[in-house]
């Protein structure tokens, strides 16, 4: 028999079930497993599985109520004792209501009853799970993006200060903000400090908050900051705004510019720099007006290609119908990028008609606050790596045709037991028809029931 790695496992969900009915867990691995989705690990009780989260990470734990020593609800406030955040599912017998609302009070992501129609039953569990393993990775992935959010909010070498607009009160700032105005955040927070001299005025404050609200953002102010220890400071301050626990805020961004030179010439250098990785990459790199399309800007990479395909020199402010060599190019081009307008971003495989290219692309909408000036669109060239894909297609096919035609049975299964493939002699030899021993046929019923466990 030929065995290979099943493609689908490395998408699997690792699954810990822990109960002390081995029968259970025998049953719960057979039909898990069968979904071809799950990889199933056990624990007979509460101790054994949190060994096994020592060695093993799991996507999710599914158990029962009652077991030796530990019950599920004990386990379950163990487990977050031990801030251990791993999705868990109660699955027992036990159908008292109070034990699902202490799970569910305890943190549980699901309660579900072993008793009844087994189909019933395990296609509550199998969603329970899927639906669990999802909220958890949008969980984490919140909980990143908010812990990259306050990294750089606390790292960044610009004053920020954040108003409650509703409120009119500052409600926090970082670091930077601190160190620039000379006040600890405590004391700018709970004495409303507002150090920047237009900003300590109710009514300009209106006024700002005011076109905030309408456009999302003010343009760039130069103002004064009065520090603690009386010193004036000329800063640039720029204002957005910004929802937050459902109410309208305002971040404020402040940077000294007393000594301008110096901020003026790092600026310089960051474009230099940014400018330069932009274009010494070898994808393409531009963007285009989101009012009509019209090119932004380019790297080289992108006026090389438009060079060398078309004998075209791109240059800022070109239409789509001066770029694209024909009516129908140029309005499927506008039809992509109004695409992108409605869905914000997406990616597609292109294929050009000006030659015989694949392109990868990404689009993604520029915004400023509420309003979207542009579409900045990634672009790389992977027709090698499609004719490689289609050469391992071709081999594979040429695979096929060999092995169908060998004398002898020729069985390929995956790691979890199910039929890949067979060639002809083996419906021959088996007796089975190509329906019966199709894809996705469980091998172990090819062999005698005295030898299945061997």
């Amino acid at each position: 028999m030929i065995i290979r790695q099943n493609v689908e496992s490395a998408g699997s969900l690792r699954v810990l079930h822990v109960d002390d009915d081995a029968s259970i867990l025998e049953v719960s691995k057979n039909i898990l497993t069968l979904e071809g989705k799950f990889e199933i690990d056990f624990a007979c009780c509460a101790d054994e599985a949190f060994e096994k989260l020592q060695e093993q990470k799991y996507d999710v734990i599914v158990s029962d109520y009652e077991m030796p020593g530990k019950n599920g609800l004990d386990f379950l406030k163990e487990l977050k004792d031990k801030q251990i955040s791993i999705p868990f599912i109660l699955f027992t017998g036990k159908g008292r209501e109070e034990v699902a609302v202490k799970a569910l009070n305890l943190g549980a992501d699901g309660y579900y009853n072993k008793q009844g129609n087994p189909e019933t039953v395990y296609g509550e569990l199998v969603h329970g799970i899927t639906m669990a393993v999802a909220a958890n990775k949008t969980k984490l992935a919140l909980n990143e993006s908010q812990e990259k959010f306050q990294k750089v909010f606390d790292s960044s070498t610009v004053g920020i200060a954040v108003f409650n607009m509703h409120k009119d009160k500052i409600v926090d700032c970082n670091k930077s903000f601190e160190q620039l105005s000379g006040y600890p955040k405590q004391e700018i927070v709970e004495n409303q400090i507002l150090t920047l001299r237009d900003m300590s005025d109710p009514e300009n404050r209106k006024l700002l908050f005011s076109e905030l609200l309408k456009v999302g953002h003010a343009e760039k102010k130069q103002l004064e900051m009065v520090t603690r220890s009386g010193e004036i400071k000329l800063v640039d301050a720029c204002f957005s705004s910004v929802e937050i626990d459902g109410a309208p805020h305002s971040i404020c961004n402040v940077m000294d510019v007393t000594k301008s030179r110096a901020t003026e010439e790092a600026l310089r250098e960051m474009q230099v720099l940014m400018n330069s990785t932009i274009n010494s990459t070898e994808d393409m790199i531009w963007s285009v007006s989101a009012e009509d399309f019209t090119l932004l800007t380019f790297n080289k990479a992108t006026s090389d290609y438009f060079l060398r395909t078309q004998n075209l020199q791109i240059k800022a402010g070109m239409s789509s119908e001066e770029i694209m060599p024909t009516k129908d190019l140029a309005e499927r081009w506008i039809q992509l990028n109004k695409r992108a307008l409605r869905e914000g971003t997406f990616s597609i495989e292109y294929r050009t008609l000006i030659e015989p290219r694949i392109l990868e692309m990404v689009f993604n909408v520029m915004k400023q606050g509420e309003r979207t000036f542009g579409i900045a669109v990634f672009a790389r060239d992977i027709t090698e790596r499609k004719k490689a894909e289609e050469a391992l297609q071709e081999s594979e096919d040429k695979y096929r045709e060999l092995v169908s035609r060998l004398p002898e049975m020729v069985f390929e299964i995956d790691t979890q037991g199910k039929v890949v493939f067979v060639n002809k002699r083996a419906y021959e030899l088996t007796g089975y028809s190509e329906d019966e021993l199709a894809k996705g046929f469980n091998s172990l019923f090819l062999v005698a029931p005295e030898d299945r466990e061997r």
